[in-house]
């Protein structure tokens, strides 16, 4: 965001909070002695500024805003701030989206090689004893119920 659209946007807020010109505001004027501004406006225009710009503005730094132009200056580092954090999170996103797509390539591959390996006689064997040992298990069980 370039500082003539901050300064425009500022002066807009100011404006509305104020009722001052928006001609009479700029970067060197001081928000106390210049354009009467008090410590309740200050927090309305500073609330007016989060949302029109989408930043967050600590509550450390609004004792440190004197003049428009230091309200200008934090006003482009926060926006800067959150376009290269919202640049981060997109590429972020982008690269869990393809170590998804890996995990799930993995778990398919997986899949079919326990398959296959199902497929030779070691795997058949312990099938198959598995299930001579069950009809087993029924013939003993049937012999002990008999009188």
């Amino acid at each position: 965001m370039s500082s003539t659209d901050i300064l425009e946007g500022l002066a807009s807020i100011v404006n509305e909070v104020a009722g001052t010109p928006v001609a009479d505001i700029t970067p060197d004027k001081a928000f106390i002695d210049d354009l009467d501004i008090d410590s309740l406006s200050m927090v309305e225009v500073v609330m007016a500024c989060e949302d029109k710009f989408g930043v967050s503005i600590p509550d450390g730094e609004v004792k440190n805003l004197k003049t428009v132009g230091d309200a200008m200056q934090n006003l482009e580092l926060l926006s800067d701030f959150r376009d290269e954090l919202a640049g981060q999170i997109r590429s972020l996103t982008q690269m869990r989206e393809g170590l998804m797509q890996i995990v799930l390539m993995e778990s398919t591959i997986g899949r079919v090689a326990s398959r296959s390996a199902c497929r030779n006689q070691s795997c058949r064997r312990s099938a198959i004893s598995g299930r001579s040992r069950r009809v087993r298990r029924g013939r003993r069980a049937s012999w002990r119920s008999r009188p």
